[in-house]
């Protein structure tokens, strides 16, 4: 394989949206484990929605729940506090002129309510996990939509991303996006390398980020008992590796950021010995905030004063090349895209704005 490049945090600022309108979520009627904070993913967006993003608008989520005894809201989460049932209602808006994810009660552009039932026993429905590294992109979305039943979404998930397909044309190419019509994990994003176009990562997202996050979540024991071991001490962001055939395969959690709402994923990815990208795959991820308004990036890294950060487009154009300040540090760039922060001795991160 020519070049890995892998999927690591992706900062949607604009959405996919392809509904017509009012929009449809995930489903109408789920059922949640106790104690677990959830996040409905959004199937198909409004027609309002549809004309926020042309604008390049932003947007925040938020819900209403008309049993809080059963179903506690926490801003853009909802949480199960005992077995019962409750109807809850989404609501997206623009966000409120000048901030970055503030909800503007003035500008709501999607309603829907569903119900939720909520259960004391940990409930957990695990995707089909694509683990064929190498294998050309025909076959693995043939295996996608075919065996494991899921759709491809991949031009309405870019498709009101113009800006980003316009200035990241060889990124978009890389990647395929499918629905698993899962409400616990909803979506796949399948990234191949560049030229060949093989199969070389997946990233799965989940409604809940207890599902995923910890060395004691239900991803990380079933990764277990699916023969992943470990080869160091674990961290916050858990680390697993699997050989089978002679391939190897490293299993991680990231986070996805879809209309300010934080999906924790699975990232499974090719654990090779070709090319430079072993020596990328066992840095670990810098731990920093990341936010973006308008054409800047911020970070707040402190923990990094003084090393070396850069700033580069897709292509690999350096665009900023500078140290970590105390106080965090401003990119301005050029336009809506994608961007890549690298931080000496970590593992790079992509910044979609």
């Amino acid at each position: 394989m020519k070049k890995l490049l892998l999927l690591l945090v992706v900062l949607f600022a604009s959405v996919s949206s392809f509904a017509q309108g009012e929009g449809e979520l995930i489903s109408n009627d789920i059922t949640i484990s106790k104690d677990l904070g959830y996040r409905m993913y959004i199937k198909k967006y409004s027609d309002k929605v549809n004309a926020a993003v042309k604008e390049g608008k932003k947007f925040s989520v938020r819900y209403i729940s008309d049993n809080t005894d059963v179903v506690k809201i926490e801003g853009n989460v909802f949480r199960g506090l005992k077995a019962g049932t409750a109807n809850l209602t989404l609501r997206m808006s623009t966000v409120y002129p000048g901030t970055q994810d503030q909800f503007d009660e003035d500008n709501i552009v999607m309603e829907k309510s569903f119900k939720v039932t909520v259960i004391d026993e940990l409930q957990v429905k695990m995707p089909s996990l694509d683990m064929s590294w190498g294998s050309p992109r025909a076959d693995a979305e043939a295996r996608q939509t075919g065996e494991f039943g899921a759709t491809n979404i991949t031009d309405e998930y870019l498709g009101h991303t113009p800006n980003v397909i316009e200035n990241n044309p060889e990124y978009v190419k890389q990647v395929e996006v499918f629905y698993n019509n899962n409400f616990d994990a909803p979506v796949t994003i399948l990234q191949f390398t560049e030229g060949d176009d093989l199969l070389v990562a997946s990233t799965t997202l989940f409604s809940a980020w207890e599902h995923v996050n910890s060395t004691s979540s239900y991803v990380y024991k079933k990764l277990q008992d699916f023969g992943f071991e470990k080869d160091a001490p674990d961290d916050f962001y858990w680390n697993l590796y699997l050989t089978k055939n002679g391939v190897s395969t490293r299993a991680s959690w990231e986070m996805v950021i879809i209309d300010n709402v934080w999906f924790a994923a699975l990232q499974l990815s090719y654990n090779g010995s070709e090319d430079t990208a072993v020596e990328e795959i066992e840095k670990e991820f810098p731990r920093f905030e990341v936010n973006t308004i308008g054409n800047t990036i911020r970070i707040n890294a402190a923990e990094y004063a003084g090393a070396k950060v850069l700033l580069s487009d897709v292509n690999g154009k350096i665009l900023v090349d500078t140290v970590v300040m105390n106080s965090g540090n401003e990119f301005i760039v050029p336009g809506h895209g994608l961007y890549i922060l690298k931080i000496e001795g970590y593992r790079a991160v992509k910044v979609l704005i």
